[in-house]
């Protein structure tokens, strides 16, 4: 409490004279009166108080995490049929797919940390968890502007301990670090201390000139919303690891509906009635697409979707480019979590949020997807 009470210039010496100057001046501004008159504008003062202390913690990465924790469903044929259905979903928005189970001896022997990948491990890992981190009304309100994630303390509190866990996926960079708001996109694993191992992470801001920049970027913090794939690098366990390539898109309209991610979400739904998860990386070999990064914070709310389109600055983007993703079916219990999210990086200077690509006949996507068995929502805005 006093942490609190002085990072919001509250005087930090407690002594009894300081109370009393600090009960004086409350009952001065907020007097009983007679017959209790004026006692509710003391509630009001506390409640106001209580509420700005509890918004102010959230600033705070080291704090305890509301934490729930959902299992999810996970294919009992090792993915052969869920396979399928990839396939046939993709077939009705693309000219060329191809969909496949890697097979375990190639899942170790793959090297997604080389060329073109650029990932901060060798493989996907094994135990996937879909995890989100804060909601999309902490960006949209101002109140949640300061809300800030520490991975490492993430992890601890999920009680995670591997050797090698990998953390991948797109989200909000840290306000404190990046001085202003804008896309971010963690890459990077942690040793059995939760400690960071290897940072291969991107951030995406909005210069003064209005043009979208790339950076490293290297806390292991995040900002108010915040998706990750979270796996174990451990070889000697078995994955359900899928393979997709796809070429061409039959439609010329560009819609986001119809998008790489969400047909593969569409698949997933039409496959389970369960709630399921993906979490991996694909590239854009080929093609442009339609991608936003987020500007620096407004002094105001966003409580419409024209306004946060508005918000928003929409840029051009051109292949290479290497995206962290994550899937989930179905918003579990009405938790808050968002169903798909991918954003990307690459060689040439170009990172932001992935929605749809716009040269239907040159684009070309390749990826891989692991099978998560778990979602897990922290501290979700609501």
């Amino acid at each position: 409490m006093q942490r609190v009470l002085t990072d919001m210039t509250f005087p930090s010496n407690w002594t009894q004279e300081t109370v009393n100057t600090v009960d004086q001046t409350f009952r001065s501004k907020y007097p009983v009166g007679i017959n209790g008159s004026g006692l509710n504008d003391k509630k009001f003062w506390r409640d106001q108080r209580l509420l700005d202390l509890a918004r102010h913690k959230l600033s705070y990465v080291d704090r305890d995490y509301r934490i729930t924790r959902f299992p999810l469903s996970v294919p009992n044929d090792q993915g052969q049929a869920l396979s399928r259905a990839i396939e046939n979903g993709l077939k009705q928005v693309y000219k060329q797919v191809k969909v496949r189970l890697v097979p375990t001896n190639e899942v170790n022997s793959l090297d997604l940390s080389a060329q073109p990948w650029n990932l901060a491990a060798s493989n996907l890992g094994t135990n996937g968890i879909f995890c989100q981190l804060g909601g999309a009304k902490y960006v949209e309100y101002k109140q949640g502007h300061s809300v800030r994630f520490d991975m490492s303390s993430v992890l601890d509190q999920l009680h995670i301990k591997n050797n090698e866990t990998l953390v991948i996926g797109p989200g909000a960079g840290d306000l404190t670090h990046l001085s202003v708001n804008g896309e971010l996109i963690f890459n990077m694993t942690f040793d059995q201390y939760n400690k960071v191992q290897v940072q291969r992470s991107y951030s995406s801001i909005v210069t003064d000139d209005n043009q979208a920049y790339q950076a490293e970027y290297q806390p292991k913090t995040c900002g108010p919303f915040q998706h990750v794939m979270i796996s174990s690098v451990d070889k000697t366990k078995s994955s359900i690891l899928i393979e997709i390539d796809v070429q061409q898109r039959l439609s010329d309209e560009n819609e986001e509906e119809n998008n790489f991610v969400s047909v593969i979400r569409r698949s997933l739904k039409q496959y389970s009635n369960e709630p399921m998860a993906l979490g991996g990386v694909f590239r854009i070999e080929k093609g442009t697409v339609n991608a936003h990064v987020m500007p620096d914070f407004l002094d105001e709310d966003l409580t419409t979707k024209e306004q946060v389109e508005n918000w928003l600055k929409f840029y051009e983007m051109h292949a290479p480019l290497t995206c962290t993703s994550v899937i989930l079916t179905d918003d579990i219990n009405k938790s808050g979590f968002r169903l798909e999210h991918s954003h990307f990086f690459s060689d040439h200077g170009q990172a932001g949020h992935y929605h749809f690509d716009t040269t239907p006949q040159e684009v070309h996507y390749r990826g891989y997807y692991l099978v998560c068995n778990e979602a897990v929502i922290v501290d979700p805005a609501t």
